[in-house]
């Protein structure tokens, strides 16, 4: 299979996950009016999206680092399509309930296994570039969907527009079938039988990474709605404030995997992008700095962070730990995104927006510990 081919349904992959992740976000309005259910209701339903990868990434890992990937894959996006469908066979509220959980797992499946197809079938000189372009993929996803989904929905309906992702996640995952079968299976001591994190030393502070990072990208968003109501901003520039960090992948990744392609400067720019993100994050509440120079600090620092650890995973790993690896991280990132919002909730109950912007920027900055614990050989 070609390698452009191979790149771009990796890239496809991650764009359907942004889809999903975001898609009911546009419509949550109408969604909670015809499925007749209340406001936590409808954040149970939006949110419970994250819950597998916290519990199931891991393992979703490890089992494909023993078997391959590509029927995990197929898999996973089977799941989605049928998560996705039953919002137009049903419509109704547990039914749906149950198809965001399924497409939660769809979702785990692909954030763990596609990064790791970059490394494995396409050529090693040009990792750190591809996986800079490949950070874009989210994003863009996401922001598609927050801009256009509303739309489609007017003209299509609400339900029949649920059709679109299951579309896609169909040809995705019939091309995963015909992928090349996977170089080498995992070689385990028979004797080894309790699971173990693959070079843990390296993975074990790539994990806190992003747990702090995510925690804090996901606390901007939870308390930046809130805050720039107060400041009277409108909703149609509110909604561009409020995917900065999406914004910063898609402008910056490219970049960084550009410079690391040439220089081995992953630990540098994780530690840039946290203390930078953090800054920007402190910085928000300060009327006496410009809103938009500290969403910039925070947009550059949240757009840098990732695209190094997926450079660094396949540099430290065996091929047959990729997978595994991928699902440690993952689970941390999940995890940070469950905790991030509650956090960021529960100061603010108790507090200001100076104080909960502070300290959520500060646990950024402190992600910056465990960068001088990576070992990158």
């Amino acid at each position: 299979m070609n390698n452009t081919i191979i790149f771009l349904i990796a890239w496809l992959s991650m764009a359907v996950m942004g889809i999903n992740i975001q898609l009911l976000t546009p419509i949550n309005s109408d969604l909670k009016e015809v499925l007749n259910i209340s406001y936590s209701m409808l954040g149970i339903l939006m949110g419970i999206i994250s819950l597998p990868g916290i519990f199931i990434s891991t393992s979703i890992g490890s089992l494909a680092d023993k078997i391959g990937r590509k029927y995990i894959l197929a898999t996973g996006l089977f799941l989605i399509t049928i998560g996705n469908l039953c919002f137009p066979i049903f419509s109704n509220y547990n039914f749906a309930l149950i198809g965001r959980i399924l497409i939660g797992i769809g979702c785990a499946t692909i954030s763990v296994l596609v990064p790791g197809i970059i490394s494995e079938y396409l050529p090693k000189e040009k990792i750190p570039q591809l996986m800079g372009i490949f950070n874009t993929a989210i994003p863009v996803g996401s922001i598609l969907t927050l801009t256009f989904y509303y739309g489609i929905t007017k003209n299509i309906g609400l339900f029949q527009s649920f059709y679109i992702p299951t579309i896609l996640a169909v040809i995705l995952a019939i091309s995963y079938l015909f992928f090349p079968e996977k170089k080498e299976k995992s070689r385990i001591d028979k004797k080894d039988k309790k699971w173990i994190i693959p070079n843990a030393e390296t993975i074990i502070p790539l994990s806190i990474v992003v747990l702090t990072a995510n925690l804090a990208s996901m606390a901007y968003v939870t308390l930046a709605p809130s805050y720039y109501e107060q400041l009277k901003i409108s909703w149609q520039i509110r909604g561009t404030m409020l995917s900065a960090s999406l914004w910063g992948a898609i402008i910056f990744a490219p970049i960084v995997g550009k410079i690391l392609s040439k220089k081995n400067y992953a630990k540098i720019i994780l530690i840039i992008g946290l203390v930078t993100q953090g800054i920007g994050l402190i910085c928000i509440p300060f009327s006496q700095i410009p809103l938009f120079v500290s969403l910039i600090l925070f947009c550059f620092g949240a757009g840098i962070i990732m695209t190094p650890i997926y450079v660094i995973i396949p540099k430290v790993l065996p091929q047959e730990n990729i997978n595994t690896a991928f699902g440690v991280i993952i689970t941390s990132m999940m995890i940070g995104c469950l905790i991030g919002p509650y956090l960021a909730g529960q100061i603010l109950d108790i507090s200001n927006f100076t104080i909960s912007f502070g300290i959520t920027g500060i646990i950024s900055i402190l992600g910056i510990f465990a960068c001088f614990a990576i070992k990158e050989k």
